[in-house]
Protein backbone atom coordinates (compact mmCIF):
# COMPACT_ATOMS: atom_id res chain seq x y z
CA UNK A 1 0.00 0.00 0.00
CA UNK A 2 1.32 3.48 -0.85
CA UNK A 3 0.87 6.52 1.75
CA UNK A 4 -2.22 7.85 0.13
CA UNK A 5 -4.20 4.54 0.56
CA UNK A 6 -3.01 4.09 4.08
CA UNK A 7 -3.98 7.70 4.93
CA UNK A 8 -7.40 7.45 3.42
CA UNK A 9 -8.17 3.69 3.59
CA UNK A 10 -9.58 3.98 -0.02
CA UNK A 11 -7.97 2.30 -3.29
CA UNK A 12 -6.78 4.96 -5.74
CA UNK A 13 -9.12 5.49 -8.35
CA UNK A 14 -8.18 4.96 -12.14
CA UNK A 15 -7.30 8.01 -14.32
CA UNK A 16 -10.13 8.06 -16.69
CA UNK A 17 -12.82 6.51 -14.06
CA UNK A 18 -14.62 9.33 -13.55
CA UNK A 19 -14.77 10.19 -17.43
CA UNK A 20 -16.00 6.39 -18.35
CA UNK A 21 -19.25 6.83 -15.38
CA UNK A 22 -20.17 10.59 -17.25
CA UNK A 23 -19.55 8.96 -20.56
CA UNK A 24 -22.20 5.75 -19.55
CA UNK A 25 -24.23 8.60 -17.70
CA UNK A 26 -24.41 10.71 -20.77
CA UNK A 27 -25.25 7.45 -22.96
CA UNK A 28 -28.25 6.15 -20.65
CA UNK A 29 -29.94 9.56 -21.10
CA UNK A 30 -29.08 9.70 -24.73
CA UNK A 31 -30.31 6.19 -24.94
CA UNK A 32 -33.98 7.11 -23.41
CA UNK A 33 -34.39 10.49 -24.64
CA UNK A 34 -34.42 8.45 -28.12
CA UNK A 35 -36.42 5.95 -26.49
CA UNK A 36 -39.12 8.67 -25.68
CA UNK A 37 -39.03 10.59 -29.43
CA UNK A 38 -39.51 6.64 -30.85
CA UNK A 39 -42.34 6.30 -28.73
CA UNK A 40 -44.11 9.58 -29.59
CA UNK A 41 -43.46 9.30 -33.12
CA UNK A 42 -45.01 5.94 -33.05
CA UNK A 43 -47.79 7.21 -31.34
CA UNK A 44 -47.92 10.20 -33.90
CA UNK A 45 -47.91 8.14 -37.17
CA UNK A 46 -50.25 5.46 -35.30
CA UNK A 47 -53.14 8.12 -35.16
CA UNK A 48 -55.86 8.82 -37.49
CA UNK A 49 -55.05 12.14 -37.94
CA UNK A 50 -51.69 11.17 -39.35
CA UNK A 51 -53.19 8.73 -41.70
CA UNK A 52 -55.88 11.20 -42.98
CA UNK A 53 -53.09 13.75 -44.10
CA UNK A 54 -51.20 10.94 -45.62
CA UNK A 55 -53.88 10.66 -47.53
CA UNK A 56 -54.83 13.85 -48.55
CA UNK A 57 -51.13 14.39 -49.52
CA UNK A 58 -51.56 11.56 -51.81
CA UNK A 59 -54.62 12.24 -53.21
CA UNK A 60 -54.72 16.16 -53.68
CA UNK A 61 -51.24 16.75 -54.97
CA UNK A 62 -49.87 13.34 -56.35
CA UNK A 63 -52.80 12.81 -58.36
CA UNK A 64 -53.01 16.20 -59.50
CA UNK A 65 -56.80 16.52 -57.75
CA UNK A 66 -56.19 20.37 -56.36
CA UNK A 67 -56.06 21.78 -59.54
CA UNK A 68 -58.81 19.89 -61.34
CA UNK A 69 -61.37 20.56 -57.93
CA UNK A 70 -59.92 24.21 -59.16
CA UNK A 71 -60.84 24.15 -62.46
CA UNK A 72 -64.35 22.56 -62.24
CA UNK A 73 -65.55 24.89 -59.15
CA UNK A 74 -63.06 28.28 -59.86
CA UNK A 75 -63.65 29.85 -56.26
CA UNK A 76 -65.08 27.09 -54.66
CA UNK A 77 -62.34 24.43 -55.41
CA UNK A 78 -59.31 26.92 -53.49
CA UNK A 79 -61.52 27.33 -50.71
CA UNK A 80 -62.04 23.51 -50.58
CA UNK A 81 -58.55 22.64 -51.21
CA UNK A 82 -58.01 25.57 -48.38
CA UNK A 83 -60.26 23.83 -46.15
CA UNK A 84 -58.79 20.21 -46.64
CA UNK A 85 -55.31 21.92 -44.77
CA UNK A 86 -57.54 21.36 -41.17
CA UNK A 87 -56.23 17.40 -40.39
CA UNK A 88 -52.48 19.51 -40.87
CA UNK A 89 -53.36 22.20 -38.62
CA UNK A 90 -54.96 19.71 -36.13
CA UNK A 91 -51.89 17.31 -36.28
CA UNK A 92 -49.57 20.28 -35.93
CA UNK A 93 -51.47 21.60 -33.28
CA UNK A 94 -52.88 18.34 -31.02
CA UNK A 95 -50.11 16.25 -31.94
CA UNK A 96 -47.15 17.40 -32.62
CA UNK A 97 -47.41 20.84 -30.63
CA UNK A 98 -45.06 22.70 -32.93
CA UNK A 99 -45.46 26.20 -32.84
CA UNK A 100 -42.64 26.54 -35.84
CA UNK A 101 -44.81 23.51 -37.98
CA UNK A 102 -48.17 25.61 -37.06
CA UNK A 103 -47.12 28.68 -38.52
CA UNK A 104 -44.92 27.45 -41.73
CA UNK A 105 -48.40 24.77 -42.61
CA UNK A 106 -50.06 27.59 -42.14
CA UNK A 107 -48.61 30.19 -44.09
CA UNK A 108 -48.47 27.46 -46.98
CA UNK A 109 -51.77 26.73 -46.62
CA UNK A 110 -52.21 30.52 -47.50
CA UNK A 111 -49.82 30.76 -50.11
CA UNK A 112 -51.58 27.97 -51.79
CA UNK A 113 -55.35 29.63 -51.15
CA UNK A 114 -53.54 33.00 -52.77
CA UNK A 115 -51.80 31.37 -56.15
CA UNK A 116 -54.78 29.34 -56.58
CA UNK A 117 -57.13 32.65 -56.81
CA UNK A 118 -55.26 33.87 -59.54
CA UNK A 119 -57.80 34.40 -62.44
CA UNK A 120 -57.96 32.92 -66.31
CA UNK A 121 -56.11 29.11 -65.25
CA UNK A 122 -53.12 30.76 -63.97
CA UNK A 123 -54.10 29.57 -60.46
CA UNK A 124 -54.72 26.45 -61.63
CA UNK A 125 -51.58 25.92 -63.54
CA UNK A 126 -49.99 26.80 -60.92
CA UNK A 127 -51.61 24.44 -58.60
CA UNK A 128 -50.78 21.77 -61.09
CA UNK A 129 -47.11 22.60 -60.17
CA UNK A 130 -47.10 23.86 -56.56
CA UNK A 131 -47.95 21.22 -54.25
CA UNK A 132 -48.73 22.57 -50.61
CA UNK A 133 -50.41 19.68 -49.15
CA UNK A 134 -47.04 17.65 -49.85
CA UNK A 135 -44.51 20.43 -48.58
CA UNK A 136 -47.09 20.20 -45.23
CA UNK A 137 -47.00 16.41 -44.88
CA UNK A 138 -43.22 16.53 -45.81
CA UNK A 139 -43.04 19.29 -42.52
CA UNK A 140 -44.61 17.47 -40.50
CA UNK A 141 -42.79 14.40 -40.89
CA UNK A 142 -39.43 16.12 -40.40
CA UNK A 143 -40.67 17.48 -37.87
CA UNK A 144 -42.08 14.46 -35.91
CA UNK A 145 -38.25 12.65 -37.20
CA UNK A 146 -35.63 14.99 -36.74
CA UNK A 147 -36.41 18.00 -34.11
CA UNK A 148 -36.58 16.95 -29.86
CA UNK A 149 -39.87 16.36 -28.16
CA UNK A 150 -40.22 19.49 -26.31
CA UNK A 151 -38.41 22.18 -28.74
CA UNK A 152 -40.74 24.85 -30.11
CA UNK A 153 -43.92 23.70 -28.39
CA UNK A 154 -47.18 25.52 -27.31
Amino acid sequence: MTAANDATGKRPRRPGALRSRFKASQRRRREAREARRAARRAEVEASAAYTLIRQIARWTDRWHIDPLIGLVLPGAGDALSAFCALPYLYVCIAKVRSLPLTLAVLANTLLDLALGLLPFFVGDAIDFFFHSKQSNFFFSEMTINFFPINSFTF
